[in-house]
């Protein structure tokens, strides 16, 4: 298993003060991440939608309606050309 928690390590992060990124870059060493979550974890805009698509504070309703809009969103990349597949 992994020799210290998760826990542990959003501490020492904290008390060494290092930013969003350096933070993740310790999580992927540390092997709670993976690269690509860490990639999509620092881009601010997804990590605050990550945290409100997860929070049990938002009411289901809500949260549907937010996944919509990011179905929308992912729907008008495609018609751009674009794919995340």
């Amino acid at each position: 298993g992994r020799g210290v928690s998760r826990e542990v390590l959003d501490r020492i992060c904290n008390v060494l003060d290092l930013d969003r990124r350096e933070q993740l870059d310790v999580l992927v060493a540390a092997g709670f991440l993976t690269e690509e979550a860490a990639q999509l974890l620092a881009d601010d805009d997804v990590a605050q939608l990550a945290r409100l698509l997860t929070d049990s504070n938002v009411a289901a309703s809500d949260a549907l309606l937010l996944r919509e809009y990011v179905r929308l969103a992912l729907a008008h990349a495609r018609a751009l050309g674009y794919s995340a597949e």
